[in-house]
């Protein structure tokens, strides 16, 4: 009957050990979440998985950040400071970053759906698989960035600097790219179709036979440097 008690008493404080190890694991650290609250800011603190939906945090520092897993949508963070932190995960759909510097950042699977975008640096940053559907990246810098798989779905892209990227079977079906320049960038495998490419620069780009599959093409530069100048028209194979 001991024997049973003391096993069942250990059970116990195993799981509640177990329990808070997962917990610690995978929670934000308390003391940086008042932290945030109180101050507005906290670079390099743990808030992962951390609720901050709708959150003021204008002007916030949260540079090399742990924000994987996070709630920030329709959060105002209108030029933030997020350089190396880690967003992977997180949910920003909604959320204003116009202005935002996210160079370096970690957004790999990252939800930002009708997010605003406007002039966000995301120099270096890696986007693997994340959603920016419906987001407005007017003016966006996306030199070097990883966008492989990422869908820009219907987003604006307007003016948007693609230098060095990589947009491994990235889909930009429907998106607006006037302007856009994509020197350099690899976009073999993108998906293009529907997208309006009017003025947009591919020069140097490694870019797929692709570009004239339902796409809408008028001042386009091709890799090359010739200029397609057909009007600004669906063009069909």
């Amino acid at each position: 009957m001991i024997a049973k008690t003391s096993a069942c008493l250990l059970g116990i404080l195993l799981c509640l050990l177990f329990g808070g190890f997962i917990q610690s694991a995978w929670a934000y650290n308390t003391e940086d979440l008042k932290r945030l609250k109180a101050t507005g800011s906290c670079p390099r603190c743990d808030l992962s998985a951390a609720t901050l939906d709708e959150l003021q945090l204008f002007r916030s520092n949260l540079s090399g950040a742990n924000l994987s897993g996070a709630n920030l949508s329709r959060t105002n963070l209108i030029a933030a400071d997020l350089s190396r932190a880690d967003l992977s995960g997180a949910i920003l759909s909604g959320a204003n970053l116009s202005g935002a510097d996210l160079s370096s950042a970690n957004l790999s699977t990252a939800e930002l759906l009708a997010t605003e975008l406007t002039l966000v640096d995301f120099s270096g940053a890696k986007l693997e698989r994340a959603s920016l559907e419906n987001a407005n990246l007017l003016k966006a810098k996306l030199p070097n960035a990883d966008l492989s798989w990422v869908s820009f779905r219907g987003a604006n892209l307007t003016l948007a600097d693609f230098y060095k990227s990589d947009l491994w079977e990235a889909d930009l079906w429907g998106a607006t790219l006037w302007g856009a320049t994509f020197w350099n960038a690899d976009l073999r495998t993108a998906k293009l179709r529907g997208s309006n490419l009017d003025g947009a620069n591919f020069e140097g780009a490694k870019l797929s036979i692709d570009l004239a599959e339902g796409t809408i093409l008028c001042d386009t530069i091709l890799p090359a440097g010739h200029i397609i100048r057909s009007g600004c028209s669906f063009v069909f194979r």
